[in-house]
């Protein structure tokens, strides 16, 4: 009821083709009204590649383009049931001690300096066991090498642990040259990785899913 926004007084006055398409069968398909909604498919998909965009805010604006569309509980199921057969993947299998998965937030926080008003921005350093999905989180004022491989010391302190590879982005303060199978890894992280003896992995260009969990 909540999902479709009715009060159990207005169920009466609903007839049965209403009531119908409140509740229909799962291989039911309103041709017109879906092939509509699936040529906006590969836009969303787009859309959701942008920092904050979610399935439930292209729903909101499908719904005021379109006030006659589906409703969240379609809409969501079929996005995803396109985009599962467009793009299949398969599932990782982590192993406890194998890796360590490191990356920046998207976006920046911000904190004002008590002593000058100033409002400075942070990035944010995270880091997740993929095993056991333990998750590091640390500030730090950039994405600079020094402020990385700090990052990297702190996690692994706090684990008090060193994994068998540090899986990374494929950022200049880890990669000195980019390439889909084997990058140049910077002399300060290859020098990191030598003094633990572990070793790195950065993951394939634009492709965020090798390191998902993080």
């Amino acid at each position: 009821m909540k999902a479709h926004s009715f009060t159990f007084e207005e169920l009466p006055d609903l007839n049965d083709k209403d009531l119908s398409e409140l509740f229909p069968p799962t291989d039911y398909k309103d041709t017109d009204r879906y092939s509509r909604l699936s040529l906006q498919f590969p836009h969303f998909a787009k859309q959701l590649t942008e920092t904050g965009c979610t399935l439930q805010t292209l729903w909101l604006t499908y719904l005021e383009q379109h006030p006659g569309g589906y409703r969240n509980t379609q809409f969501t199921p079929y996005y995803r049931q396109w985009n599962n057969r467009r793009k299949p993947s398969g599932v990782f299998v982590h192993k406890a001690g194998e890796k360590l998965f490191v990356d920046y937030n998207g976006s920046k926080l911000h904190y004002v300096d008590r002593n000058t008003g100033e409002v400075i921005g942070a990035e944010i350093f995270v880091d997740i066991v993929p095993c056991s999905q333990f998750t590091f989180v640390k500030a730090s004022a950039s994405q600079k090498r020094g402020d990385f491989i700090d990052g990297i010391n702190s996690v692994l302190q706090w684990i008090g642990r060193v994994p068998k590879a540090i899986v990374t982005d494929n950022l200049q303060s880890a990669v000195s040259k980019g390439q889909k199978y084997a990058p140049e890894i910077n002399e300060t992280l290859q020098g990191l990785v030598v003094y633990y003896n572990c070793v790195t992995d950065p993951t394939r260009p634009y492709h965020p899913k090798d390191k998902a969990l993080v």
